[in-house]
């Protein structure tokens, strides 16, 4: 919604309108798709083509689901999305979300808040394109964004920072000075470029690090 400027309609699971509150909204802004019933599967199509019509894009996640193997980069595609955007002859926007897996994890309450890292990616047309065509372009269009989830994984792994815990270890009374010290050696040694160190003050472990020549 904040990247992109024409307006446009959700494809969701059918699932997610249960949500309390969430739900209210959900179902009132989106197209839903319930997966077991191959009847909705049909009139979400219908009432999609309806929303191309009056001239709303529409945004559809065409895995169709969540896999259940987390690791799993970028599920195979249905053909939904191709089949709408070839009969209407417009052409499909891969977007690649970078950290949707972090965000809103598989794991029950195990996301977190943050940025959320979004690439547009150059139009694929469809002009001229047939039904016999829809499978062509939906591996063409998943090759896109696999691509695109590997060039931010690449910069996220160039990015991690290797660190040395000094302590604590656990939650009984630890001697700051202690940690300040294993902490500044650390440095002085030129095992680490730089170091935090963090107490209830600030003052005590400061006291201790500053004593160190260069710290």
């Amino acid at each position: 919604l904040a990247v992109v400027r024409n307006p446009f309609v959700f494809v969701g699971k059918k699932e997610l309108s249960k949500i309390p509150l969430f739900g209210f909204f959900y179902k009132r802004t989106c197209i839903l798709v319930d997966r077991n019933s191959s009847r909705s599967k049909n009139d979400v199509f219908k009432r999609a083509q309806d929303r191309l019509n009056q001239g709303l894009s529409i945004c559809i996640f065409p895995e169709g689901g969540v896999p259940d193997d987390e690791s799993i980069l970028l599920d195979e595609f249905k053909d939904g999305a191709f089949r709408l955007a070839i009969e209407h002859q417009i052409p499909i926007v891969p977007i690649v979300f970078a950290d949707n897996k972090e965000r809103f994890s598989y794991t029950f309450l195990s996301g977190s808040p943050g940025k959320m890292r979004v690439k547009i990616l150059p139009f694929v047309e469809t002009k001229g394109l047939t039904s016999e065509s829809r499978k062509t372009l939906r591996d063409e269009v998943r090759q896109l964004i696999y691509k695109g989830l590997l060039q931010f994984k690449k910069k996220t792994e160039e990015r991690e920072i290797e660190y040395t815990d000094c302590g604590t270890f656990n939650e009984e009374r630890a001697e700051y000075p202690e940690i300040a010290q294993a902490l500044a050696t650390e440095i002085q040694d030129g095992q680490a470029e730089k170091g935090i160190i963090v107490c209830r003050s600030g003052i005590g472990m400061s006291m201790v690090a500053n004593k160190f020549k260069g710290i």
